[in-house]
């Protein structure tokens, strides 16, 4: 829990949704997370851009930003996992 010594509501929410943004950008900086992890990544930015944040912090992700290379990254694991699918009875 933290503690807003200024009482200032506003400031505290926009510290929430700064470490937000920046848990995703480490996540992605990361680099060695498994396809589960990149996929659930890609679902959590989704997230992130559907809720009320500021602009600065949408920009981080789109356009052109952490989000493209993230859905690159996960379009290459669905077709890998597609490639690799054998129906049953084959």
């Amino acid at each position: 829990m933290s503690i807003n010594l200024f009482g200032n509501k506003e400031q505290k929410e926009e510290s929430s949704l700064a470490q937000d943004i920046e848990d995703l950008v480490k996540r992605v900086q990361k680099r060695d997370n498994s396809d589960e992890e990149w996929l659930q990544l890609e679902k959590d930015m989704h997230e992130f851009l559907k809720e009320d944040h500021p602009q600065s912090e949408r920009k981080r992700l789109i356009p052109l930003g952490w989000l493209e290379a993230v859905t690159i990254i996960c379009d290459g694991i669905k077709r890998k996992r597609e490639l690799l699918y054998i129906p049953d009875g084959e």
